[in-house]
């Protein structure tokens, strides 16, 4: 059980750090209205900034099931399943790899020409967020560490995709 814990910690870390992990409050500030507003650029940020607030609070949740108490993880879950279900949500067009005013991104054009798959990979993460949300409420620690195994593999096969590597400084 302690294997699979860490296993599920270190894909949790390497999924947070992949998205650039960085001091953020945790606290959904990003709303779709903050992502379609303003500059192309702001969008972007405002989208990092919302997979950085769901990678924390996965973190969160991950060190809690590992603890074995996930009394607490309410709030963290809740933001990990509204991320997970926004993700088509903050890639609007004009967000992308070569559009005005981006200047820095990761994402890759392929989420704008295989849309259909873009969503269906982010429906199966908001398919784990909703288990997650799940074994919170139920304060299910077994339940938690099973949902948090398919993270990794939810991030990936979506990351490896349409995320291209870090731009240049």
């Amino acid at each position: 059980m302690r294997g699979l814990l860490a296993v599920v910690v270190t894909a949790v870390v390497a999924a947070g750090i992949a998205w650039y992990v960085g001091v953020f409050d945790g606290k959904d500030k990003t709303t779709l209205a903050n992502v379609t507003s303003g500059s192309s650029q702001e969008a972007v940020n405002a989208r990092v900034d919302r997979m950085k607030a769901m990678a924390k609070a996965l973190s969160e949740v991950s060190k809690a099931a590992e603890a074995g108490d996930i009394s607490g993880t309410g709030e963290n879950a809740q933001t990990i399943l509204k991320t997970a279900n926004d993700i088509p949500s903050l890639f609007p067009a004009g967000t992308g790899p070569g559009d005005p005013g981006v200047t820095k991104t990761r994402a890759k054009a392929e989420i704008w020409s295989k849309t259909d798959e873009f969503n269906a990979d982010a429906k199966k993460l908001g398919d784990v967020a909703t288990k997650i949300v799940a074994a919170s409420g139920a304060n299910d620690t077994a339940a938690m560490t099973a949902a948090l195994g398919e993270v990794g593999p939810a991030c990936k096969g979506c990351h490896d995709t349409f995320r291209g590597p870090p731009p240049p400084e």
